[in-house]
């Protein structure tokens, strides 16, 4: 088997490993110090928390996510891959904005909504494994020429799911979920739910983040991220110029460390910020031990970030 090379002016792994090595190292220890301490944090919190809805949705679900995320983001930028390291970074921000929502008021309120938006789309995909059940037919309708290659769901399995099913409609037709779960029957348009944070008082994102004053962090960042999310901009991946009568085309590396000081600022601070409000949900008089600890430990690193900047090679085009 011949083993293909990749194009060095679009991908050059060591290049951009040594790059890291030499000017980013500090920042990837801190990456990993951050991802440690959040493991231990998520558990120690819940130690201390009354363990009830809110707790695991706060801790085990959204504090582990922004762990999870600020792991891969590492995993990432160890290896020169800035660029990717936005789709987790965005995805981080967005956990740290719903933990800041569901902590600052009505937190018993807001977790249940969360809870019951997660089990509906549970709900919906169970329905798809339902023969005859209209989530069923759409669902392969869509599927196409790939839905007839998906092997069909044996009777057992059925069963199952029907059982499931009557468990989950048991949850939420209850007298904890129902008027929560019918509100979101109101909510919905078509076959599509409204956002969990809707019935909370705000429609979108952007109403969440200036609810809570972080407007800048979703101009600044969460757009920029969106935008290498959705592939909506080709200045991530080239340069067009012109050189007389002659076009000329930068392509961008795969791999890169341009803007890995906005990515680097941003991630780490997302992270410290929703650690600290953590503690100070949970663990009050840790606050200023974790002030001392970034102080001693953290600071420096998160404050001596380097700027870089390429200039890729150039292709002439006629």
């Amino acid at each position: 088997m011949v083993i293909e090379r990749p194009l060095k002016t679009i991908l050059d792994r060591d290049v951009s490993l040594g790059h890291i090595n030499e000017h980013f190292i500090d920042q990837v220890h801190l990456l990993r110090e951050l991802v440690n301490y959040g493991t231990n944090l998520i558990v120690r919190c819940f130690i201390s928390s009354d363990r009830q809805l809110t707790d695991m949705i706060v801790l085990g679900n959204l504090l582990k996510q922004v762990v999870a995320m600020l792991d891969a983001v590492e995993i990432l930028i160890t290896n020169g891959a800035v660029h990717a390291a936005y789709l987790p970074a965005r995805t981080l921000w967005e956990a740290t904005l719903y933990m800041e929502w569901i902590l600052k008021e009505d937190s018993d309120f807001r977790s249940k909504i969360y809870y019951v938006s997660n089990i509906r789309r549970h709900k919906q995909w169970q329905m798809r494994g339902i023969k005859g059940s209209d989530e069923y037919n759409s669902f392969y309708k869509k599927m196409g020429d790939i839905g007839a290659t998906v092997e069909e769901i044996p009777p057992d399995v059925e069963k199952q799911l029907r059982r499931e099913l009557k468990d989950i409609d048991r949850l939420l037709d209850g007298d904890e979920y129902k008027k929560i779960n019918d509100r979101f029957n109101e909510l919905k348009r078509g076959k599509r739910d409204a956002k969990w944070y809707k019935q909370s008082g705000v429609n979108n994102i952007w109403e969440l983040a200036s609810k809570l004053g972080r407007e800048p962090e979703y101009e600044i960042f969460y757009r920029y991220g969106s935008e290498i999310s959705h592939s909506s901009s080709y200045k991530k991946h080239m340069k067009i110029s012109k050189s007389g009568d002659k076009q000329e085309i930068s392509f961008i590396p795969i791999r890169h460390l341009e803007d890995v000081d906005q990515v680097l600022t941003f991630v780490i601070s997302f992270t410290l910020v929703s650690y600290r409000k953590t503690l100070e949900f949970y663990r009050s008089g840790e606050v200023a031990s974790f002030n001392r600890k970034y102080k001693s430990e953290w600071r420096d690193a998160f404050l001596n970030i380097k700027k870089v900047h390429y200039s890729p090679e150039k292709i002439q085009l006629p």
